[in-house]
């Protein structure tokens, strides 16, 4: 090439030929050492790493399961020669580009070794251009989703996916989109799915997405979207003549896994058997997660990178018992990945009868948003953003939410909170029917896209006409008969709760409750006491005493450690509401 380069230098095969050849050089040598016999012990002279043991198991094998701290991991490596492959490659690239625009190899080997370098923002520009050029070329919108989603744009990211998915054949998006996941799904039904028709395994993985997606608010799922990324990771990285990339062991163990985030390479010169037999020069790739290590060898140096078996690598451990023994209770590894940043907002989520319809229950939830003194004090606090709380069935299927795109918080809602400042109080609520199955309470930030989300089992409780039962307990700042925005009103009354349950002494704590189906007595109206007991948080054991002999309205047991509050009340309604 460089011969054909001197005589032409405008030549764009001679240009993207060099260039794939240093990026293929680049690729073995980035993060490479030289290792010429087997390992006794990876992190000998290789990486300096702190590691800590924080379980010992064994089930057939065994296996430390480790912590280890990326941030601190060195490596005596080639990487000298790997930058000077790499700026030739990327030089050549660019110019093969220039000359032949039409060309989609270049395009998609300057992606490739951005991403590896961690410049994936830089390949953007390039794979944009290409699929602009060739807008029906697969690999051009799967190496774009991919370059967006390791730059952290999720939305881009997808939208890139969906055309690549699109643009493929049928046979290639049963494998993107169905026959990828079976590598998730088979740990989990083992030898069930030999018994599952196509059609009921397809159900089953659209739950398995459905029940894992880490933000409604979206109009994608995330979980998914991580999905995707591993799988076009695995094909564009590692399709073999004889295998597509998501079947191969480093396949696998992405999609499982996820993308790692370190990872290097021995260079083999010798490598020799136990007995002194020569085996030949392998190549060996180390995965370095934060809790895991795998390593995968092409011992006759064809591609075919396999986990690495003891003494046939120069890894000093066993990655295929190591990776199928993991399967027991680590099937699968994602934490979620949102355009903005991660966030806590104290929430709480209390459940009352509908005083309209018999047969349905009022979920709220309320939630506290901190207060920013840079803002003009005014009769609105600017905080834009969309809050959602859901319930779904046991199989994900929506059953009652609550979507609201808010811009303003009314200041009337202010609380101050010990040791945390003010908070600013909204609430959501939906109305539904008695059932078990999911809850999520979901923040997006418009400004910076921040998140918060939170998710879990629940259990809708019924209340009928008939059992004497109470509502959830309500905590609150203040209990008026205005109409607030953002409160929660019952009938006439409007609450505005304290969702970190945290006062001050100087405060007022207000308790809220309802009960419901209360008898009548003679005169036609109820007739009911309430007792309430205060006390120290660590004296655990004297809430038993909820009717202890107390003489007086309000008084100080004989210990002096509890507070006791009676109150008798008549009201004419069965269903009474209490504070």
């Amino acid at each position: 090439y460089e011969k054909i380069l001197e005589l032409d230098s405008t030549n764009g095969l001679a240009l993207a030929g060099l260039g794939k050849v240093k990026a293929n050089d680049f690729l073995e040598y980035h993060n490479s050492a030289q290792k010429e016999t087997n390992s006794t012990n990876l992190l000998s002279g290789i990486i300096n790493v702190t590691k800590k043991i924080t379980n010992y198991r064994k089930v057939g094998v065994a296996r430390y399961k480790q912590k280890y701290d990326l941030n601190k991991i060195t490596l005596t490596s080639q990487n000298v020669f790997a930058e000077e492959d790499f700026n030739l490659a990327e030089k050549s690239l660019i110019k093969s580009i220039y000359y032949d625009s039409l060309n989609p190899g270049p395009y998609l080997t300057l992606g490739t070794i951005y991403e590896d370098n961690n410049q994936p923002g830089k390949g953007v520009k390039y794979l944009l251009q290409l699929t602009r050029l060739l807008p029906d070329n697969k690999d051009a919108h799967l190496e774009l989703g991919l370059l967006y989603y390791r730059s952290n744009h999720p939305d881009q990211a997808y939208a890139e996916f969906a055309k690549a998915i699109i643009l493929m054949n049928e046979a290639e998006r049963e494998d993107f989109t169905y026959n990828s996941t079976r590598v998730l799904i088979g740990p989990f039904l083992r030898d069930d799915m030999d018994k599952i028709t196509d059609r009921e395994l397809k159900k089953i993985i659209n739950l398995f997405w459905i029940s894992r997606d880490p933000l409604n608010l979206t109009p994608y799922n995330e979980r998914l979207l991580e999905h995707y990324a591993r799988v076009a990771y695995s094909i564009l990285r590692f399709t073999t003549s004889n295998y597509q990339g998501w079947q191969t062991d480093r396949g696998i163990t992405v999609i499982r896994y996820g993308i790692p985030p370190f990872r290097f390479r021995f260079r083999g010169d010798a490598y020799f058997n136990y007995n002194g037999t020569s085996l030949g020069k392998p190549e060996t790739e180390i995965w370095v997660y934060e809790d895991k290590i795998f390593s995968f060898t092409d011992e006759f140096r064809t591609g075919n990178y396999q986990y690495a078996k003891n003494r046939n690598s120069q890894f000093y451990f066993d990655s295929q018992d190591f990776a199928a023994d993991l399967l027991g209770d680590e099937k699968e590894s994602y934490v979620p990945v949102f355009s903005g940043p991660e966030f806590d907002v104290p929430y709480k989520i209390l459940q009352f009868k509908d005083l309209t319809k018999n047969n349905l229950t009022d979920v709220y939830a309320s939630y506290g948003i901190k207060e920013i003194n840079n803002q003009v004090p005014t009769s609105t606090f600017d905080y834009d953003h969309k809050v959602g709380l859901y319930f779904f069935d046991n199989y994900f299927n929506k059953i009652a939410s609550d979507v609201k795109d808010t811009k303003f918080l009314s200041t009337k809602n202010i609380i101050s909170v010990p040791d945390s400042g003010n908070l600013i109080v909204n609430s959501v609520s939906f109305k539904t029917k008695p059932d078990t199955g999911n809850i999520s309470f979901e923040i997006l930030r418009t400004a910076d896209k921040g998140v918060a989300a939170y998710h879990g089992r629940y259990v809708v409780k019924g209340f009928d006409n008939k059992t004497l039962t109470l509502s959830d307990i309500l905590l609150a700042l203040n209990i008026g008969r205005n109409s607030d925005e953002g409160t929660i009103k019952r009938k006439d009354i409007s609450i505005l709760p304290n969702p970190t349950s945290v006062f001050s002494k100087s405060q007022d704590l207000y308790i809220y409750y309802e009960v419901y189906n209360l008898s009548l007595a003679g005169k036609g109206t109820t007739d009911f006491r309430q007792n309430i007991i205060l006390q120290k948080k660590d004296d655990k054991g004297l809430l038993g005493k909820i009717f202890s002999p107390v003489l007086k309205t309000v008084g100080l047991d004989n210990e002096q450690k509890q507070i006791s509050l009676t109150s008798n009340y008549q009201t004419e309604d069965r269903n009474s509401q209490v504070y």
